[in-house]
C-alpha cells in the first residue's frame, strides 16, 4: 500500500487521514512512471500528489463524471458516454456499451467518432481484431451501410458515389494497417509522420480495391480516407527512403 502520509509530509503537503475510498483510488490508479500521475478512466492528471487535498478532489470529480455519465447512458447519449471518458479509455468505454446501440445509423456515425479519436488504434494485435469486427458489423449486429459514410455527411456520400467500382487507394507507413487514403500525398505525410512512433523507414503503398471491399469512407479530416481490411497482399511499394 502506497503511504500517501509519508509521501505527502516528505514533500511538505497536508498530511491528513485518508479514508479507504481515497486510499483505495491512490492505490488502484496512481503509478510514478514514467511520471507521477493518476489516470482513472474519468480522470487522468500528471504530475499528481498522493496527498489528502488531491485524493479528495480527484473523486469529487469522477463522482461527478460517473453521475454525467449514467445520465448520458441512460438517455442513449451514447456518443456522450464515450467522450466523457479520458481518451485512453474510450475505446474500451466504447466497446462496454456499443451493444446498446440499436440503431444501425448511430452505431456506425459513433464507430466513426472513436476511430478518429484513438491516434493508433491498431497498435495492439488484439485491438487489431476487434476493429476488424466492429468495421464489419460482427462485434454487434450490425449490417454496413448501403453506402458506407455517415449518413449526414453529404459531401462525403458524393465523393464515395464518384469512385470508380474499383479504384486505388494509397498507405504510408506499414501496409498491414486498416486505414489508407485516396490522396498520394497525404499518404506521403503519414509516412514521414511515422518516425514519430519510432519507424526508421519511410514507405508509401498503393493498393487496388473494390468499392465492395471498403469498410468506411471520411473526409472530416481533410485526408480522403478509406478503411480497407481486405488482404494486402497485392499492394505495390511506390517509395521506400
Amino acid at each position: 500500500m502506497f503511504n500517501c502520509n509519508n509521501y505527502a509530509a516528505n514533500n511538505r503537503f497536508e498530511v491528513g487521514e485518508l479514508n479507504q475510498e481515497q486510499q483505495s483510488l491512490i492505490d488502484t490508479f496512481y503509478s510514478t512512471e514514467p511520471v507521477p500521475m493518476l489516470k482513472h478512466p474519468l480522470y487522468i492528471e500528471t504530475l499528481f500528489v498522493p496527498c489528502l487535498g488531491s485524493a479528495r478532489y480527484a473523486l469529487e470529480v469522477i463522482k461527478a463524471r460517473e453521475q454525467v455519465a449514467n445520465k448520458q447512458l441512460s438517455c442513449g447519449q451514447y456518443l456522450a458516454f464515450v467522450f466523457t471518458h479520458e481518451r485512453p479509455f474510450r475505446f474500451d468505454a466504447f466497446l462496454r456499451i456499443c451493444h446498446k446501440i440499436t440503431d444501425t445509423q448511430s452505431y456506425w456515425q459513433v464507430l466513426d467518432q472513436v476511430w478518429h479519436d484513438c491516434e493508433n488504434p491498431c497498435a495492439y494485435n488484439n485491438n487489431r481484431i476487434v476493429w476488424s469486427e466492429l468495421w464489419q458489423g460482427e462485434y454487434v449486429d450490425h449490417a454496413p451501410l448501403t453506402v458506407p459514410c455517415d449518413p449526414d455527411n453529404q459531401a462525403d456520400i458524393d465523393i464515395y458515389n464518384s469512385l470508380l467500382e474499383t479504384f486505388t487507394v494509397y498507405r504510408g507507413g506499414h501496409v498491414a494497417g486498416f486505414s489508407w487514403s485516396l490522396s498520394k500525398d497525404k499518404a506521403a505525410w503519414f509516412a514521414t509522420r511515422s518516425s514519430e512512433f519510432g519507424n526508421n523507414r519511410f514507405e508509401i503503398h498503393s493498393l487496388e480495391v473494390k468499392k465492395s471491399e471498403v469498410c468506411w469512407f471520411t473526409n472530416a479530416r481533410n485526408e480522403l480516407e478509406v478503411i480497407v481490411l481486405k488482404n494486402k497482399s497485392t499492394a505495390k511499394t511506390l517509395e521506400s527512403f
